[in-house]
């Protein structure tokens, strides 16, 4: 390895670099970037040099030149976020058709391209990029540094390379921020007189900052020493996610392109933030070890590879990440469909549970959860089917035995999570190590009583743990609202759906989880716009506006009918609404037909006292009802 104290144009000036495959995206956000610029102006009356940190290369034979690849293994970052800055400094440059010294101006834009964004030849042609980016800006970032960028400073959604038509529209979007951060720095006016706060001799000392930065030069000319060298230095510190480093381990050990393909797939089943990789990875370690701390996770996942279960080298690990990965994209965000191939090829879809409303049921109760947005749930539903399954496989008799409680499961998580986090507002760390442990529990439950054993101390647990009646009541009054929340709107048609008909009996699909879309709006009994009957309005204007929200107020109806509860006066009042509603009882209205049945003497004088009264028999009978954990 060379160590190498140099300055940034020494750096560029005489090679080429390349962002491997196998690394992160470019992600620098606004307070990365913010930072980096508020560094450099600190400079700009200062003698010392700014110091951008270690940057280490992986060349072929350990020596920086522009004939061979130079694979940036750390410092992609800031050599991304520097070169998109060179480019604002040249655009800045080239916006100045106004000043006086044209020709000096024009040297410095040659010398930007010379020295930090194209490689040239004798003839001064240029020949290749200095930085081939991450994939997912690689192109756009090109064509942002060639000279078809100068003409119009424009993001195109399509450039040609090669004779080839590109869409680039989405790798602008990553880019696009960062660039003008810094052009409109660059560009930025005094109020007072309209001047550039930046002039040209500014710019110039801006550009000089930048080309003296110090940093230190670390090339080796060994793969594996380059990723021992990137974890040494970063695995300490910094703001590095664990993804990152857990990448860089596994990458250090197996076959690029077979590894890269894998973790590509993860990347994508998990989304692209490097944060929901992070989480997931977590998670996948509750499911396999139990409760890990954020701070633990990097240093425990690779201790996983030394214990005696299922997972006992990289390659295991690797793919045990990509399954729970599958797990996340098609058996809890997936559509229906993909959910039941997915259950039926990997968790246990067998016998009991390859029934088609058992499957319908499972899958509502997991979409359920999403809406609720609770995902401390996953690790824990992946480790009790994957350990269901691991037991049952090849014992009919067995899978017989235990198939009524995969429902079960789910179906106690479902309730006990609406009543406690969607109605409720505790805190969503509180149960997180206990359902991580819960998982470990799963994951070693060596027979199918034991297995049993554990699922009835975790239904006690959630028992032990659920809210009372007297808090979800008054939680439900506060929380069980109509707003314009697209989340709100979800959870109001859910409790719709499971009070109307439990489980979708009739076929009435008020919530439809594939789309969460339905053939089904929300009615408010007593109008929150203007009524025709003048009478009524009166009456209305002694309700409290913040009541008229409340579940109690609130009725579920056919989209199509919506437009009939009212006429060219105003809408119906609540009286008008009930002749109407009596007129349209039938089978598929069981939640409006209680609703006229006892509050038939109140429509006359609907009022705040009598939503709230509503209210409070709703949640009631929905806590002892409906939301209830299950036994065995």
């Amino acid at each position: 390895m060379k160590a190498i104290d140099t300055k940034l144009i020494s750096f560029f000036q005489h090679s080429c670099f390349e962002i491997p495959d196998y690394q992160r995206g470019y992600d620098w956000k606004t307070s990365n970037f913010d930072s980096l610029w508020e560094d450099v102006l600190y400079y700009l009356d200062d003698e010392s040099n700014l110091f951008l940190g270690n940057i280490i290369i992986q060349t072929e034979d350990g020596d920086l030149n522009s004939e061979s690849i130079n694979y940036v293994v750390d410092g992609q970052q800031r050599i991304t976020t520097l070169t998109i800055l060179f480019c604002a400094i040249r655009s800045a440059l080239f916006n100045r058709i106004d000043d006086a010294v044209n020709n000096l101006k024009g040297r410095k834009e040659d010398q930007i391209d010379r020295n930090y964004l194209y490689l040239h030849n004798l003839t001064e042609v240029p020949i290749k990029p200095k930085l081939l980016a991450a994939q997912s800006i690689r192109n756009a970032l090109m064509f942002m540094c060639s000279k078809d960028w100068i003409k119009n400073q424009e993001f195109p959604d399509e450039i040609t390379i090669d004779e080839k038509i590109l869409n680039v529209e989405e790798e602008f979007k990553e880019i696009k921020p960062v660039y003008n951060f810094f052009i409109n720095k660059l560009e930025e006016k005094n109020k007072s007189d309209n001047s550039y706060v930046f002039n040209l001799e500014k710019i110039y000392r801006i550009l000089q900052v930048i080309s003296n930065a110090q940093l230190i030069e670390m090339v080796v000319n060994d793969e594996k020493e380059a990723f021992y060298l990137f974890e040494i230095v970063n695995a300490r510190g910094l703001d590095l996610q664990v993804g990152d480093l857990l990448k860089n381990h596994i990458f250090s050990q197996l076959d690029r392109n077979t590894a890269n393909e894998l973790w590509e797939e993860i990347r994508e089943n998990t989304g692209k933030k490097s944060s929901n990789l992070t989480r997931a990875l977590r998670y996948f370690y509750f499911s396999e070890g139990g409760y890990i701390s954020s701070k633990e996770l990097y240093s425990k996942l690779k201790k996983l590879v030394k214990l005696e279960n299922n997972i006992n080298t990289v390659d295991d690990l690797l793919v045990e990440i990509h399954d729970y990965s599958e797990f996340l994209k098609k058996g809890i965000e997936g559509t229906k469909e993909e959910f039941v191939d997915y259950f039926k090829l990997n968790l246990g879809g067998r016998g009991k549970l390859s029934d088609f409303q058992n499957q319908k049921l499972m899958y509502e109760s997991i979409s359920a959860l999403n809406t609720f947005n609770f995902t401390q749930t996953q690790p824990l539903i992946y480790s009790f089917f994957k350990n269901f399954n691991r037991l049952t496989i090849n014992n009919r008799e067995n899978y017989d035995y235990l198939g009524k409680y995969p429902q079960i499961f789910l179906t106690a998580l479902e309730n006990f999570h609406f009543i406690n986090y969607c109605i409720g507002e505790n805190r969503a760390n509180r149960v997180e190590t206990d359902y991580a442990n819960y998982c470990y529990k799963f994951n070693y439950a060596a027979t199918t009583e034991k297995f049993k054993d554990i699922l009835m101390s975790f239904l006690s647990f959630l028992r032990e743990e659920k809210d009372g009646k007297e808090i979800f009541c008054e939680m439900f009054e506060k929380n069980a609202i109509f707003s314009a929340s697209t989340r709100n709107k979800r959870v109001i048609h859910y409790i719709y759906h499971k009070f109307n008909l439990g489980h979708n009996k009739n076929n009435l699909q008020i919530w439809d989880p594939p789309t969460y879309k339905s053939g089904f709006s929300v009615e408010h009994w007593a109008s929150r716009g203007e009524v025709g009957d003048s009478a009524y309005e009166q009456i209305r204007k002694g309700i409290d506006p913040k009541d008229l929200n409340k579940f109690g107020n609130l009725l579920s109806i056919d989209s199509t009918q919506n437009s009939s509860l009212q006429d060219g006066s105003g809408n119906f009042s609540p009286t008008e609404k009930s002749q109407w509603f009596e007129e349209s009882r039938g089978e598929n209205y069981k939640f409006q037909n209680q609703f006229l049945d006892d509050f038939n003497g109140k429509f006359d004088t609907w009022s705040s006292e009598d939503i709230i009264e509503r209210t409070h028999k709703i949640a009631t009978y929905g806590y002892q009802n409906i939301w209830t954990i299950p036994t065995i």
